[in-house]
C-alpha cells in the first residue's frame, strides 16, 4: 500500500514533525566532535598531518573536571613502532618546553625505566641550570637510593664544582682550580 499525499495534516502533525526535525539537529550538533580553531587565519580547523606555520593565537586545553591528564601524545609500540619523538618543542630564541606550577608542584618532570630521565647537550652554552629561589631552596639537588646523587665528568676540565661564600668545592681536576671571586 502506498503514500497517499493528499491526505491533509494537522496543524499539530506538522508541529510535531518541526520539533522533531529541530532536535534531530541539535542531537547531531552535540555528538559531533568540536573542531579545534587555529591557523593562519585563527579560525581554521586543524586537520591531522597538517602544517600552520602563522598561527596568531595561543590554542589552550583545559580540564575543569578533574585531575586527569589534558593531553596525551605517545610513540609507542602500540601501533607498531615505538622508537619515535612524542612531543618536540622549537623556537630560535625563546623556550622550546616550558612547564610551570603555580604552588608547590612539578613544573616539569621525567622518567625513564632504565634510560635518562633528562637528557640535555649544549654546544657552548649550560646543559642543565638550576637555580634556587631567595627562600633558601637548592639550585640542582640529586637524590638516589643505590647510586651516585650527584655525578659530574669532563675529559679537560672539572667534573663537578661548586662554592658558596668563602667555600669551594671541586673534583676530577687535572688542573688548579680558581678560587670563584
Amino acid at each position: 500500500m502506498g503514500i497517499d499525499s493528499n491526505l491533509p495534516h494537522s496543524r499539530r502533525t506538522l508541529l510535531t514533525a518541526a520539533a522533531g526535525a529541530a532536535a534531530a539537529t541539535v542531537a547531531s550538533a552535540a555528538l559531533r566532535p568540536l573542531s579545534v580553531a587555529a591557523a593562519d587565519n585563527d579560525g581554521d580547523t586543524i586537520q591531522i598531518g597538517d602544517t600552520y606555520g602563522d598561527v596568531n593565537s595561543q590554542t589552550t586545553l583545559g580540564n575543569r573536571a578533574n585531575n586527569g591528564i589534558v593531553l596525551w601524545v605517545a610513540s609507542n609500540d602500540d601501533f607498531g613502532h615505538g622508537a619515535g619523538t612524542a612531543v618536540v618543542g622549537h623556537t630560535t630564541t625563546g623556550i622550546g618546553v616550558y612547564g610551570e606550577s603555580k604552588t608547590s608542584g612539578i613544573g616539569v618532570k621525567a622518567y625513564s625505566p632504565s634510560g635518562y630521565g633528562v637528557y640535555a647537550i649544549s654546544d657552548s652554552g649550560v646543559s642543565v641550570y638550576g637555580g634556587g629561589g631567595s627562600d633558601g631552596g637548592d639550585g640542582v639537588q640529586g637524590v638516589s637510593v643505590d647510586g651516585t646523587g650527584v655525578s659530574g665528568d669532563s675529559q679537560n676540565w672539572i667534573g663537578v664544582s661548586g662554592h658558596s661564600g668563602d667555600f669551594a668545592v671541586s673534583s676530577g681536576s687535572a688542573r688548579e682550580t680558581p678560587r670563584p671571586v
